[in-house]
Order: C-alpha cells, then structure tokens, then sequence
C-alpha cells in the first residue's frame, strides 16, 4: 500500500503472503495492483535472462556483480538519491570556507568514516567519533566541549544494524545534543538511516536523509553540503506531521570540485589503473621515493592515489593526500600568474605599461622600457639565471659569510634559508637591488629573444606587491587559496605544518650543505626569504587541481 513492489526483511513470509491476500479479499488491495507488481517483477527477470538456464560461478558472483559500469550506475543513484528536508536561511549549501569553522560528530558509524573523510576536503575539520548512542548528560557535555568554537557543526546518525526487525531508534540523550548544539551553532544532521527516524529528530538548521549508511551515500552527501554536487533527492514517504512525502529542496552546485568513478566521465578504471605500474616501477628504479597522482575530467576526481614513502631513508613516512611538495616553476602559474589575473580583472594593471612605471627604482636604468607584457612573454631581454645572487653571499673557499648567515635563529639573523640556516632579513633588500642592476642580454634584430627568466617573473611580483600593498604570499592566502578551501597549499610550510608532512627536496651540497626539507629548493628563491615569484610555494595534487578546475571554468 505504500508502493513498494517487494518487502524486504518481511518476518514470516507465509503471515505475509496471508495478508496480502486478507487486503485483497476485503478490498484494500486491487488484484489489479497485485498483477502490475507481478509483471514488472518479471519483467525485471526478463531484462536479467533469467528465463534461460544460467551457470554462476559464486567464486566470481561479487566481481562479476561489482563491474566499474554498476559501481558507476549505484554511485549516481546515490547523488541523485540524498535528500534535503529542511534548510533554514538557504544555509546549504556552503560557499564561505574562509570565514567558518567546523566540527563534525558522527554518532554511530564506528571510527571517522568516509562521510567525515570527504568533508575535510573541502574545510579544516575538527572530528569527534562516537562509536556507541550518547545516552547520559555526561557524555552530552563532553561533545559539547569538544565543538566548542565551531559556527557550524555536522552531526552524522549511523544506522549500522544487520537486523531492520527493529526500529532506528535515536536516545533521548542524542535529541539533547542537538538542541544544546543548535542553541550555540549551526547545526547539520545527517541521517544516514530509514527515513522513518526524521520523526523523531528536533529541527536543526538543515537536515539531510541519506537513507542507508552506505560509502556511496557517505561521500554524495559530503559533497552536496559544501556544493560540489547539487541536491536532488525528494522523500520516497511521508513522515507524519513533519514532512509531506515529495519533500526536497533542490540547491545549484557551487561548481567545486567532486569526487567519483572514471565511468562516471567516460574514462575506464582498468586503463587508469595502469598508472600504479608505471609509479611503482619508477619507486623501484629509485626515479622518485614516493608520489601523488590525481586524474580530474569534467569537474571530477576520478583517480587519486599516493604512492611510496617521503624518502628513500625513510619506510614510516608514507606519501598521504595531505603530504606537501616543493612545486617549483608550477610557482609561476599557481601563483603570480593568478594575481596579476585577478588585477587585471580589477583593472587595476595594465600589461601594455612598462614595469618602471610601478617600480620607480627601475627608472634610468637599462631596464627602463621593459612592459609587463614583455616580462610575462619571456622577451624583456633579462638573463635566464642570475647566479651571482647567492654566490656573493659566499666565502672565497665556498662556506657561506657570517655577515649574512647564522645557523641559529635570532632577532638579527630571522629570515630561514633552509632548516638549519638563517639569513638577515636585509639580504631580501640586497637581492632586489641585485636584480635591478643585473645584465640584459644582447638584442637580435632590434628585439630580445624568447628566454625564460625567473628575473622576470621576480620583477612581476614585485609590481604586484606594490600594487597591492601586501606581501605576495598574504594576497594570494586571502584571495585564492583561503576561499578556494586549498588547506595544503603554502609559501613556507614550516610556519604552518609540521616537517613530518613535507616531503624532502634534495640534499643540497652546494649551497646550504644539509637536507632541504620545507624550505624552497631554488637557491634566488631561498635568499629571497622563500616567497619568490617563480619558486617557494608548497601544495599537494589535490589542491593543485583545486585551483586548476577554477581556471577551466574562467575563474
């Protein structure tokens, strides 16, 4: 009577059949809604060939029944399937990452669970995990402690029972918390269960019913709070006196980036999967000790895998998602290019105007005429490689001068150079002045060839910084990496992150004579103070595709 075509879990099924015959006999039940259940049951066995003798193998039933193509169908049933019921003030989904802080509370679910895991992908999350029902008013105070600070917290309800005889029950103690919650935050619940239970939960500012505690609805459901995937899902029932069924509000995605299956975007699982042995066999020739790999099509992750450990020294330290990486000249692009993207946008540079014009000191010398345009294309005529930059802070017998280095950290030496090496904080003004009176080179036919210059992308961020008036670093934080939610992505990590989560550049015997580990391997950069235009920012391949998608879709 409420639509469904098979019970499921029915407790006698000889009672059941008897009383599906008792609804027809007095009237309640059509024959002819028995006939079109019937029919569209065996015409499901119809579609499956049942009707023809089969042989199964039940050694390979499960991988013969989780093909990539049903494990892409299930996972889009499940995006489509989650379903908002309330969401007060349009709070779903999420677009201000910068200005909140969360916590999350999964009730239920065993230890953190995909759910949680999927929700730090898109903010700093602080997780509790509790396995068992709260049913006493000192557990309530000690959940409330732990999200103290948090303007947002999500509270996740698991439904892990292997026997559905009996009801989702939630413990009074539970409806406490979230009231207690709602009265100093705004509070998500998320039911991972029947959706009879929504009859029993208090009003929070949103709350969401993924039906089943499955991985796939776990991480839909994720997505969909921070707007990565939009809300689709209406409610199959009605729950009496709270929710009419059709219930759902549908939201519009924020355009982030989502997670999924190479099916799901017309890619194969069995050819990206052949990128494990081309990273293992890459670990075995001692190319690279570890790696990150992401495969991102149309908006969605469809590959993400770490690889080996962070050095060859160093068996305990595993590659994870969240491990840093020195990404060099990537620099340029996810940072400079970004800023003067955005000032142009703003109209607030011009690329025709010569860089003098921003940077008076350059006026009357031989980098005079230089336009931003020329800088950005490579001809502006500046040297490829200055390295003269570094070499004049050495001695004559190759060690580094005490009138620039210490290797210990005080008020006068507090610029670090590498992990064990500390600069004057002047040293930064020295370089500049450096690059100013560094040589061009020779012009060919009256112009300057094609060479690439990291002078020149210096000299660019130099404009920017005067422009803005704000250290490169600070502007990019607050206008791309803060907001876009890019929690790995960093101009010297050892400020923010522990040296565990950085892996190892090289061992530089040149220059710094130790292990450079999250300090900029490039040497103009490092004496730059590690902020540099075209070498010293940190991130991870998640976060690089973060900011990559954005520029695909034109910012």
């Amino acid at each position: 009577m409420a639509g469904n075509d098979i019970l499921l879990y029915p407790e006698s099924v000889a009672e059941t059949i008897k009383r599906i015959k008792d609804g027809v006999t007095k009237g309640t039940i059509a024959p002819e809604v028995i006939d079109e259940k019937v029919r569209k049951i065996l015409r499901a066995k119809y579609w499956l060939g049942l009707n023809r003798d089969l042989i199964i193998n039940p050694e390979t039933l499960n991988s013969d029944l989780q093909t990539p193509a049903f494990r892409a169908l299930t996972r889009d049933l499940c995006e489509q399937a989650v379903t908002l019921v309330h969401n007060e003030n349009q709070l779903l989904p999420i677009a201000a990452l910068d200005t909140c802080t969360f916590a999350s509370i999964a009730i239920g679910g065993g230890g953190i669970n995909l759910f949680q895991q999927t929700l730090s992908r898109y903010a700093p999350f602080k997780h509790i995990v509790y396995a068992e029902k709260p049913t006493t008013n000192e557990e309530i105070e000690s959940l409330l402690a732990q999200t103290a600070g948090a303007k947002v917290v999500i509270v996740s309800l698991h439904d892990t029972r292997r026997n559905f005889n009996r009801p989702f029950a939630i413990t009074p103690a539970t409806i406490d918390l979230l009231n207690r919650l709602q009265q100093k935050a705004r509070v998500i619940v998320s039911l991972f269960g029947t959706p009879y239970a929504l009859k029993q939960l208090p009003i929070t500012s949103a709350v969401i019913c993924a039906y089943e505690n499955l991985p796939d609805l776990e991480v839909a459901a994720a997505q969909q709070i921070f707007g990565a995937l939009p809300f689709k899902g209406k409610l199959p029932v009605s729950i009496e006196g709270m929710y009419s069924i059709g219930t759902g509000y549908e939201t519009k995605s924020l355009n982030r980036l989502f997670l999924g299956l190479p099916e799901q975007v017309g890619m194969s699982s069995v050819g990206l999967n052949k990128i494990d042995t081309l990273i293992e066999r890459s670990i075995q020739a001692r190319i690279f000790p570890g790696a990150q790999v992401l495969v991102s099509r149309k908006g969605r992750v469809v590959f993400q895998k770490n690889y080996g450990t962070l050095s060859y020294d160093s068996y305990n330290e595993k590659v994870t998602n969240e491990t840093l990486y020195d990404v060099a000249s990537v620099t340029k692009v996810a940072a400079t290019l970004q800023a003067v993207m955005y000032l142009q946008e703003q109209n607030a540079i011009d690329l025709k105007q010569k860089a003098a014009h921003y940077l008076p000191e350059l006026t009357g010398t031989n980098k005079a005429n230089i336009t931003l345009e020329d800088l950005l294309l490579h001809r502006s005529g500046l040297v490829a490689f200055y390295p003269k930059l570094w070499e004049r802070t050495k001695t004559g017998g190759g060690g580094l001068m005490t009138e620039y280095y210490s290797s210990l950290k005080d008020s006068v030496y507090s610029m670090q150079i590498a992990p064990k090496l500390f600069s004057k904080s002047m040293l930064k003004d020295s370089v500049w002045k450096w690059v100013v009176q560094s040589p061009m080179r020779k012009e060919v036919n009256g112009k300057y060839p094609f060479v690439y210059s990291d002078l020149g992308i210096l000299m660019v961020q130099k404009v920017i910084e005067r422009i803005t008036n704000q250290p490169l670093d600070e502007f990019l934080s607050q206008n791309f990496y803060e907001p876009l939610g890019m929690m790995t992505t960093s101009f010297k990590p050892l400020d923010r992150f522990a040296e565990s989560q950085i892996a190892p550049t090289e061992s530089d015997f040149s220059y710094r004579n130790q292990l450079l580990r999250g300090t900029v391997h490039d040497q103009m950069a490092a004496v730059y103070g590690g902020v540099a235009g075209h070498a010293g920012l940190f991130s991870s391949a998640y976060d690089l595709a973060i900011l990559m998608q954005m520029n695909l879709q034109k910012g």
